[in-house]
């Protein structure tokens, strides 16, 4: 099981607008940024898209690495809609990597590690989607 995801994954049988009919997952990652743990939550539809990625706590440097933050850039909107579907692996990494994800002057550590526990949950979603799709549901 990816370590990113693990057994913080949940299903959530009921979208905002209440339609029963859509599904979507959600995971807890905590990868190492440049200065310690950055805890983000993302949601992903039943057909592995991404519906939103937050940051919850990080200790990264105020004013340089914290625009992961979306009160202080909307970098992290950049992953909205991103699947694994329609960004090739390849393309998973940041543009000082020749790569899709843009990073901060002075800070690619940071987006880096976001970039990559972002694909890494869309990884563990794809890998287990039945599963995740299945557990709990009633006719």
């Amino acid at each position: 099981m990816n370590d990113f995801f693990s057994s913080e994954l949940r299903k959530n049988t009921q979208s905002a607008s209440g339609n029963k009919n859509s599904h979507a997952a959600s995971g807890k990652s905590s990868p190492v940024g440049y200065a310690g743990a950055i805890s983000l939550v993302m949601g992903v539809d039943k057909n592995g898209e991404i519906l939103g990625v937050r940051v919850i706590s990080h200790t990264e440097t105020p004013g340089l690495r914290d625009k992961i933050e979306i009160s202080k850039s909307k970098w992290i909107l950049s992953f909205n809609g991103k699947s694994l579907d329609n960004v090739s692996f390849e393309q998973w990494a940041v543009k000082k990597d020749n790569r899709l994800f843009d990073q901060f002057s002075g800070a690619t550590i940071t987006p880096r590690k976001v970039v990559i526990a972002i694909r890494r949950g869309l990884e563990f979603y794809q890998a287990n989607q039945a599963t995740l799709l299945a557990t709990g549901e009633k006719s």
